[in-house]
């Protein structure tokens, strides 16, 4: 699969718009790189911010935060607590 395909595929599971496509491609373009470690990291907390305070909402996308948190234990990005 190419970088267009995956980050498509990445813009439709997250439900994200249009624009999201180059922004996706230049992240998985990059992110081989070991330096990067700290920013991914940093990210996927924020991924996991943003899926509490989406749970606080009524009438939330369950689906939408489970696929989420999901990736983030699939790749090992969930991280401690302590954090």
């Amino acid at each position: 699969m190419n970088v267009k395909d995956q980050a498509v595929k990445i813009q439709e599971t997250f439900n994200l718009g249009p624009e999201s496509i180059p922004v996706i491609e230049e992240m998985i373009k990059n992110g081989s790189d070991k330096d990067d470690s700290i920013e991914i990291r940093n990210l996927a907390m924020l991924v996991k911010k943003l899926v509490h305070s989406m749970k606080k909402q009524p009438g939330h996308n369950e689906r939408l935060a489970k696929e989420a948190m999901d990736y983030l234990d699939s790749k090992n990005l969930i991280g401690s607590p302590l954090r």
